[in-house]
């Protein structure tokens, strides 16, 4: 089998969204790639990045067989689980030779670094031939199941989630950046995301104070063909945590997705915010370890 490969195009976002949900309808590994809201939430969210630099497509039969994201020192790859193992290593292998490559072209210096499902053996023993080792950075992976009625998010009295409206978009951004500082994340990153696939208004939420401020956020993602929904990124005002409101937009968000049909809703982080979102009722399932390799 040969594969191509050529630059990452506009077009290619909403083709590659489709191919990672089909991988993960077709994978016998769990967990073993990102969601499609998570690719289009790396590939906008900072309007300085530029995926026709750092993205990459591998085809093979005029169909889609992988990918590469790659931003400085940092990348992510997906090859397809239904190619035949030696092709999939090869893929693999091709796809970190040519990221090095790409690193090198920049003038970068230091380690790339990408991360891998600790079901994902495969992709852990390719990335180990390449010279890569696993290192401490670990990421959870968490799902609450959907499956039984959601409660309504408990609020104090003039409290509110909804979706923002359109004469509400710089506030939007405003309160991204506040709790992400310092943020790229700008006007222009949140409108194209808002015309980005699988990109939803109605799964967009934030909380409202009684001023008429928002305190909290969420995006959510939903996958129909796999039937889950992800939430990234979810956020909180300083001055308004630790009151039940980061809570509240998980809570609206997964009644949202269980009227949409998902069985099940998935966040990914660290673990020192392990208890805030076992607090809402997620589990861990799985983790992802890092792996780094010096150029």
């Amino acid at each position: 089998m040969m594969f191509t490969s050529r630059p990452y195009q506009p077009p290619d976002l909403e083709r590659l969204c489709a191919f990672l949900a089909r991988c993960h309808q077709m994978s016998a590994v769990p967990d073993a790639f990102i969601h499609p809201g998570d690719l289009v939430w790396r590939t906008l969210q900072d309007a300085h990045y530029r995926p026709e630099r750092g993205m990459r497509v591998w085809e093979t039969g005029g169909e889609t067989a992988g990918f590469v994201w790659q931003k400085q020192l940092s990348l992510d790859f997906a090859a397809a689980p239904w190619l035949a193992r030696e092709q999939r290593r090869a893929l693999m292998a091709a796809m970190l030779a040519y990221a090095e490559r790409q690193a090198r072209a920049w003038g970068l210096e230091g380690r790339l670094f990408t991360s891998v499902s600790e079901n994902d053996r495969e992709s852990a023993s390719v990335l180990e031939s390449a010279g890569y080792a696993r290192d401490d950075d670990v990421m959870y992976s968490l799902e609450r199941s959907l499956r039984e009625e959601i409660p309504a998010p408990q609020l104090a009295e003039g409290f509110g989630v909804r979706h923002p409206e359109a004469h509400e978009l710089a506030e939007r951004v405003e309160l991204h950046r506040e709790v992400w500082h310092p943020s790229r994340f700008t006007l222009e990153s949140y409108l194209n995301i808002r015309s980005a696939p699988v990109y939803r208004p109605d799964l967009d939420l934030v909380t409202l104070t009684p001023e008429g401020r928002f305190a909290s956020y969420c995006v959510v993602w939903y996958d129909p063909l796999n039937r889950v929904g992800e939430f990234e990124p979810v956020g909180t005002r300083k001055a308004w945590e630790r009151r039940g409101l980061g809570k509240a937009v998980l809570m609206e968000g997964f009644r949202r997705l269980r009227k949409l049909g998902a069985k099940k809703a998935v966040v990914y982080c660290y673990e020192d915010n392990l208890a805030f979102y076992r607090s809402a009722g997620f589990e861990e399932f799985n983790r992802w370890w890092g792996f780094s390799k010096p150029l």
